[in-house]
């Protein structure tokens, strides 16, 4: 039952952005509240120190994207609603902890639950399109869908791009579809038995088929190359050295930008990609990224703590990139399409920098865990903080549109410290 009703309160989290309604969202908030404090009957009474070494810069993250909610550039927004988003974002935090504490004393095996809690919604969601059920802010329909160049290349067939009825994007909820993938591909290597393997060869089939109706080829390229990285950590030598990647991250959108001319001469890359300006420029984004890193160029105290939420909006650099998004909804409200260009407007150096020290730590201690036991929890943690990383190339990630994949990667950040803390791996 407990973990029915975590389940419960992750779709409720999830549907706060997604119904823009404030009566729904306090009904999110109101669900949330019923399923932990009916949960917290059956947890251990343990005192939750969030200021200890192992959670004292993950706190600070937390409280820094408090504070960017409550500061947020959104316009037309009730002081009710980012009240309800900011109170939302504490329970789960504390929800979450709790629960992963839970399950360590009864001894289930977290990733398990993980991948249980993230696939039910990800195959409720394809079930619900499959069947024609539509349950999205109509907003999103005016948006420009287009057609998935993925299946037309690899199956001949003419689909448009799919948003699902769950959620209001395409990509922010194909990098969750890949994240998915991700954890199923890397389980699968090592599952123990046959109906283990038959769940998970479901979960790849219905991640996959999401991620092609998204058509988000960057998700499904993180995704290979995360799983390789892994899979070949054993033949790395020097292991200890991959968790440095953290400090290449604000460089990644330029050093993919080095690489696109050399990639885009293959085949491959040619028949998946809508155009050739597309492979020049990264499906626009260098023009956002140039638009982006240019109010950063000059310092102001404002970027020591960023705008709040929505920060590339409230400073008025997203109306120079809003025109070539002219087909969406609200493009000058269209974020960085980058993990960390996207931290500095909302959260400011300041922010970027305790995430990368957070960042930096849960790489350190996935490596020790890896090179010490070889533990599937460990190798797949790690496998999916490489995989945020290089999707967080193309795409924001961890603001609330994309709030599903910060949901993950709060579960994933609280778990793994908590197997340092309660040596459970």
């Amino acid at each position: 039952m407990i973990i029915v009703l975590y389940i419960l309160t992750y779709f409720a989290l999830s549907s706060e952005f997604f119904f823009s309604d404030v009566l729904l969202s306090k009904l999110s908030l109101f669900t949330m509240l019923i399923c932990y404090f009916v949960s917290k009957s059956h947890f251990t009474n343990r005192k939750i120190n969030f200021f200890n070494k192992g959670l004292f810069f993950y706190t600070l993250f937390i409280i820094l994207l408090v504070i960017s909610f409550l500061r947020t550039s959104q316009p037309s927004v009730s002081q009710s609603a980012i009240f309800v988003k900011a109170i939302q974002l504490i329970i789960y935090v504390v929800y979450t902890y709790d629960f992963i504490n839970y399950l360590i004393d009864k001894n289930i095996n977290i990733l398990n639950v993980v991948l249980l809690v993230v696939s039910f919604f990800l195959i409720s969601n394809l079930n619900l399109y499959i069947f024609g059920v539509t349950l999205l802010n109509p907003l999103s329909n005016n948006q420009l869908i287009g057609e998935s160049v993925m299946i037309n290349s690899f199956f001949g067939l003419h689909i448009n791009r799919v948003v699902f009825p769950l959620v209001t994007g395409y990509n922010d909820y194909g990098v969750y579809a890949g994240a998915v993938l991700l954890f199923s591909i890397i389980m699968y290597a090592y599952a123990s038995n046959a109906k283990q393997r038959i769940l998970l060869i479901i979960n790849i089939f219905a991640s996959t088929l999401t991620i092609l109706l998204t058509d988000n080829r960057g998700a499904l390229a993180a995704a290979i190359l995360s799983s390789i990285i892994v899979f070949f950590l054993g033949n790395i030598k020097r292991i200890n050295t991959l968790k440095w990647i953290v400090f290449l991250v604000p460089f990644l959108p330029y050093i993919l930008l080095l690489f696109l001319p050399l990639i885009g001469n293959f085949q491959f890359i040619i028949n998946i990609s809508r155009s050739s300006s597309e492979i020049e420029t990264a499906n626009a984004r260098q023009i956002i990224w140039t638009y982006a890193a240019n109010e950063f160029l000059t310092f102001k105290t404002i970027h020591l703590f960023g705008y709040g939420e929505l920060g590339q909006y409230g400073s008025g650099v997203s109306a120079g990139w809003a025109d070539i998004l002219s087909a969406f909804e609200n493009p000058e409200q269209t974020s960085a399409h980058n993990l960390i260009l996207q931290m500095l407007f909302d959260i400011g150096y300041f922010g970027v920098i305790i995430f990368l020290i957070v960042y930096y730590k849960l790489l350190d201690i996935c490596i020790r865990f890896i090179k010490h036991t070889k533990n599937k929890s460990a190798l797949s943690l790690f496998a999916f903080l490489l995989y945020v990383l290089f999707a967080g190339t193309l795409e924001s990630l961890y603001i609330f549109k994309a709030f599903l994949m910060f949901l993950i990667f709060i579960f994933t950040t609280v778990f793994t410290i908590n197997t340092r803390l309660h040596k459970d791996l």
